[in-house]
Parts: structure tokens; sequence; C-alpha cells
């Protein structure tokens, strides 16, 4: 879905789910490595599009 339209509105509203997802998941739950990667993608994705370096950072994170 990130990458189909390329709208940072878009992909804004994509990573708000991811989000919420990691942020309700136990640290020690075995899902949260997925979470964590689909938030990064997520930043990752956003990164691409825009250039903007804290995006970057938060994808490293």
């Amino acid at each position: 879905m990130l990458r189909t339209t390329g709208v940072i509105t878009d992909l804004e509203i994509a990573i708000q789910p991811y989000q919420e997802a990691l942020d309700t998941t136990p640290a020690d739950h075995p899902d949260r490595a997925r979470r964590l990667q689909d938030l990064g993608t997520g930043y990752g994705d956003t990164y691409q599009k825009t250039g903007a370096r804290t995006d970057l950072e938060i994808a490293i994170q």
C-alpha cells in the first residue's frame, strides 16, 4: 500500500496503524520485531519521497 500512490498524506496515514500496533505490543511479544519492521519501512518510504532526514532517522531507530 505504501508504495502504490506515493502521496505523502497516504504515507502518513499508513504509518499511524503501524505505530499504534507497536505501542500496544509488549516488549517481549514475538510479533514486536515485525511491527518495528513495518514502521521502519513506512518511514523509509516517506524519507524516499520527501528526503526529510527526520524520517530517515526514525526509520533507522
